[in-house]
């Protein structure tokens, strides 16, 4: 094959490409950099989306009392306390999530060994990349007659909230989605109270 015609069937690489790699990058603590990259991410795909997260001031020392109360973990150093087994985590876990609004990502419970990492875990912030999240954090800039509801309101008769009635007497409201299901709770209708056969009422 001639020459000539194989540099004009090769792919040309654009003059803007840099195939360098000498680039000086700083390295930022250890659990922030993964979580900005999924922030990021999420900005392209509603499924790994994360909800913004602030560490409260105390987060240090309510971990620790977190370990001494349910691991029995020294009280003059319990960050240097390591998990013995995984019914441990789940268990310091499951509290600090439900404390700070903020569970541990799968993916990061392997690398968490010990409190100390556990608490660095809980300090690192992450920013959330949907508008109407960061429309209220700043509640106190926006006008005082705009309401902004992050949260969807499920009817349940036995709430006691003032969203006691509902449109459709009879009907269930149902959370389908598997990950939406375990954030917001449904509500099934009695039998006696529905107005025609549900899907509920075929399985």
């Amino acid at each position: 094959m001639n020459s000539r015609r194989l540099v004009h069937l090769l792919p040309r690489v654009p003059q803007s490409c840099s195939l360098s790699t000498n680039k000086s990058t700083s390295v930022p603590p250890r659990f922030q950099s993964r979580l900005q990259s999924l922030t990021d991410a999420s900005r392209d795909n509603l499924i790994a989306k994360l909800p913004p997260y602030t560490p409260p001031a105390n987060v240090s020392s309510q971990i620790q009392s977190f370990a001494v109360r349910l691991l029995n973990a020294s009280p003059s150093n319990p960050s240097a306390y390591r998990f013995q087994s995984n019914a441990e985590k789940f268990k310091l876990f499951t509290a600090c999530a439900r404390e700070f609004q903020h569970p541990v990502l799968n993916s990061y419970i392997h690398e968490l060994t010990d409190v100390s990492a556990l608490i660095q875990y809980y300090q690192t912030p992450v920013a959330s990349p949907d508008a109407l999240s960061r429309l209220c954090e700043q509640a106190d800039q926006l006008p005082s007659n705009l309401s902004i509801a992050t949260k969807p309101i499920r009817f349940n008769p036995n709430d006691t909230t003032f969203f006691k009635r509902t449109a459709y007497p009879g009907r269930s409201t149902i959370v389908s989605g598997l990950g939406t299901a375990k954030k917001y709770k449904g509500f099934r209708a009695p039998p006696t109270r529905r107005i025609r056969v549900e899907y509920q009422d075929r399985v």
